[in-house]
């Protein structure tokens, strides 16, 4: 064999090798195929059934694009009025993504620096200690830092830095920023946006109003459990807008924020990525919440995802797996989506609805069924004991309606009306109004988990208002015999924010 051959051969032979070297480029997540979204649509359905959620909307997201979308049940029952991917709901928590990104917007253009003390904006704190990071990652407990611990009438208060830092109205933000470039023609910046229409469409404008108020026309009707554990009508209780809660929206327009934060439009990439990344405690310790998001790492990827709970009404779930480039969006008009699956505490895993997203059209190991199963089960157990014990104790109390607008401000409820006066005096003199800035401020939205604030100051003995993440484990640990009759009963109520934090006096 000539060198000639050999050489060739070993340029051949050569090649082969660097060929074999070259590293092999990452393949692309594959979008998830009819089949699977099939198993998905009939376990959500079923699911649906067996919590006797009246009214169900969701929408999966692959790539930025919504690829598929539906409603379940009636978005009101007692008209037949069927729920649909445009149906508005109120979000609830889901609430907290939109107002992180208004203020990580305020972040980047140098007017907040997340280690600034809260006191710098709010009034309601004093001291140094507690800064917006740690109201943000809901760690301004105890050691500010070192404790999470999940508080959303706390997460409420960066209404104020987000006011004063941007110098405009949280309403005109949300409606100017998000909603209108986005295209959110199903949603609505607060739930109250038709009760004072001059004010509103000289805030909005005259036809952004007119949607708004469209939107509220068509938002879906809140549902309870009766005890017979029927679905029945409930009533709103709170209303505003706050970066906790307020926000009315659908899946498909909350699929339009999701696409335009994960195309840039709405953060720097490096801010995105801070606002992913989970908070650590000075020791390291890896927390469960990061900057107005939860983040969990399961089965391999990595979840980014929020839900909303307001008891007797709404709940909801946004789900991102980036790894996957999927987003899973879910709202309905009764509390469980989230209600059984104790979820405050950063965990997914027990929800019944990611579950079967994550088996079904994920493709993950099915580790996550019979936790869920298991919440499930415990949830039915415990709402029957609720029905029966609790329940009854508390009369009409439950369907109370309570306008943020006409409740007593933090500062009335604690005796203290002077700086309620001084700022009502300011305003008077500058001719501020105060619908959307000072006064929401003070009466800004209830938020979640059991914590309702107007609720909690003004109903005591309400499951609703007792102080942690579950609705129905709380009942069932504030309750106790009573020596005399061996019936059982409600125990007063704590207030939860006397022991919060220290310095916000």
């Amino acid at each position: 064999m000539s060198s000639s051959v050999i050489r060739r051969r070993g340029v051949i032979v050569l090649a082969a090798t660097c060929v074999a070297l070259l590293p092999l480029r990452p393949l692309s997540p594959q979008r998830p195929d009819a089949r699977r979204i099939a198993a998905f649509d009939r376990a959500l359905d079923s699911l649906r059934s067996r919590l006797r959620i009246p009214g169900l909307s969701a929408a999966i997201a692959y790539d930025d694009v919504v690829i598929w979308s539906r409603g379940y049940g009636f978005a009101d029952v007692e008209h037949q009025v069927a729920a649909t991917a445009h149906t508005p709901y109120n979000v609830a928590s889901l609430s907290k993504p939109i107002g992180t990104v208004l203020l990580l917007r305020l972040v980047e253009q140098g007017k907040v620096n997340l280690d600034d003390p809260m006191s710098k904006y709010s009034t309601d704190y004093h001291g140094d200690s507690i800064h917006v990071r740690h109201v943000l990652t809901h760690t301004s407990g105890g050691v500010p830092g070192e404790h999470f611990e999940y508080n959303g009438d706390v997460f409420a208060s960066l209404f104020d830095v987000i006011v004063k830092a941007s110098g405009r109205r949280y309403r005109e933000l949300v409606a100017n920023d998000i909603m209108r470039p986005l295209g959110m023609t199903d949603s609505s910046p607060g739930n109250d946006i038709a009760d004072n229409q001059p004010a509103m469409v000289q805030l909005l404008g005259a036809d952004a109003d007119a949607r708004y108020v469209e939107a509220m026309r068509n938002l879906a009707k809140p549902y309870k459990y009766d005890s017979s554990r029927r679905a029945v009508p409930s009533r709103e209780t709170v209303f505003g807008l706050s970066p906790a809660n307020g926000i009315v929206s659908s899946v498909l327009d909350f699929a339009k924020f999701d696409s335009a934060l994960d195309r840039g439009r709405l953060l720097e990439p490096a801010t995105q990525k801070m606002m992913w990344t989970p908070a650590r405690t000075a020791a390291g310790e890896r927390l469960p919440y990061a900057l107005g998001w939860f983040v969990q790492d399961y089965a391999g990827l990595h979840l980014i995802w929020h839900n909303g709970y307001l008891p007797d009404r709404y709940s909801a779930l946004y789900l991102k797996i980036p790894d996957r480039k999927l987003t899973l969006l879910l709202l309905a008009n009764s509390d469980a989506l989230s209600s059984p699956f104790k979820l405050a505490k950063g965990d997914l895993s027990p929800s019944a609805f990611a579950c079967a997203f994550l088996v079904d059209v994920v493709v993950v190991e099915d580790t996550c069924r019979s936790r869920s199963e298991a919440a499930i089960r415990g949830w039915a157990t415990r709402e029957r004991g609720l029905t029966t014990i609790v329940r009854p104790l508390l009369g009409t109390e439950s369907d109370s309606r309570i306008d943020l607008r006409r409740a007593p401000s933090r500062n009335q409820r604690r005796g203290n009306t002077k700086p309620d006066q001084q700022r009502r005096g300011a305003a008077e003199r500058e001719g501020v109004e105060r619908t959307d800035v000072e006064q929401q401020r003070d009466e800004q939205p209830a938020s979640e988990y059991g914590s309702h604030e107007t609720d909690h100051r003004t109903q005591p003995n309400h499951p609703r208002c007792l102080a942690d993440d579950e609705l129905v484990d709380v009942a069932w640990r504030r309750t106790e015999r009573d020596p005399h009759t061996d019936i059982p009963r409600l125990l007063p109520n704590g207030d939860r924010h006397d022991s919060i934090k220290s310095d916000r006096r």
